[in-house]
């Protein structure tokens, strides 16, 4: 599998890690939420893995590259948020 083919396959995945951990933990601690959006990832990426006899995920530059995607979305989050908030203040 191609690096943007697998970058485009493992965003929605990785979106919806995080969305869950925040749903299910909310105002826990980052690190914690973070950990737990990297084991629902890789446990989703090792499902996809044994369906399509691909692997994915066992590649430590894999790992990292998933643990700054899930750094990012965090961030994307956060900015969204903050700027909803302000637009709700004006």
């Amino acid at each position: 599998m191609k690096w943007a083919q697998l970058g485009i396959t493992l965003l929605p995945v990785l979106l919806e890690a995080v969305t869950t951990v925040e749903r299910l933990i909310g105002g826990g601690r980052g690190d914690d939420k973070k950990a737990l959006a990297l084991d629902l990832t890789g446990q989703t990426i090792r499902l996809i893995e044994g369906a399509t006899s691909r692997d994915v995920l066992d590649d430590p530059a894999v790992v990292d590259c998933v643990s700054r995607v899930i750094d990012a979305v965090v961030a994307a989050q956060r900015v969204i948020a903050t700027v909803a908030a302000q637009k709700e203040e004006a």
